[in-house]
């Protein structure tokens, strides 16, 4: 739930203030691992009714202090581990680029629109296209972690065709995906294997390419925590 309320908050944060949240499983073609969305809690709730419910709360929590320490226990939530910075993309120069020969000539990228928005790597194609941005991982990775994907988009408009979304790490794809255009917008929560363990500092590659005016957010790319 933490999760795609931080979604939902990126996206009204980004300017897409009439995009409507799709559903992952109907928006894009997502893995089995992706959780399916928890039902928002819409009830109207007054100052009044959250001091109710803390008291009310308080005091069960002392009936069954036994129990509920043996349910916190078996519940303990676990941060996810941070493996990018928002801050920190730069790009691939033509010559390290591995998506350099496949790209069309006379394409341009204008950097300015390449940025940082409400904490996520922004990029908005009618400036920038054909980006490959690059940063050192942040942490190590194990062989056995799970890894989760946080990207959203808006609507995607332009010609009939396919944009492509991709990450590598130590030179090694990661996650790919390809998004039909024109269509609506959305996001994807992404559980991933990584293919093999991974050490702090080496390289985290982005790429990033449509037609069209369209905008783009990767959110985060985290070590999976448990619950």
């Amino acid at each position: 739930m933490r999760r795609l309320l931080t979604c939902f908050v990126l996206l009204t944060a980004c300017g897409e203030a009439t995009l409507e949240p799709v559903d992952v499983r109907d928006a894009v073609d997502v893995r089995d691992t992706v959780d399916a969305p928890e039902a928002l809690d819409t009830r109207d709730t007054s100052p009044t009714d959250i001091a109710t419910d803390v008291a009310i709360d308080v005091a069960d929590a002392s009936a069954n202090e036994s129990t509920d320490v043996a349910e916190d226990s078996a519940e303990v939530f676990v941060e996810p581990i941070a493996l990018v910075d928002s801050t920190s993309w730069v790009r691939v120069p033509d010559d390290e680029d591995p998506f350099f020969a496949q790209r069309p000539a006379g394409l341009v990228c204008d950097e300015a629109g390449i940025l940082q928005e409400a904490g996520t790597l922004e990029i908005k194609t009618e400036l920038c296209n054909w980006p490959t941005l690059e940063q050192p991982l942040l942490a190590d990775v194990a062989a056995d972690d799970t890894l989760e994907v946080i990207f959203f988009f808006g609507p995607l408009l332009g010609e009939a065709g396919q944009a492509l979304v991709e990450l590598r790490m130590g030179g090694e794809a990661l996650w790919q995906k390809t998004f039909a255009i024109p269509s609506t917008g959305g996001f994807v929560i992404q559980n991933v294997t990584p293919p093999r363990a991974f050490a702090a500092g080496e390289q985290v590659l982005f790429h990033l390419h449509n037609h069209g005016a369209n905008t783009w957010n990767l959110a985060s790319v985290s070590i999976l925590g448990s619950e």
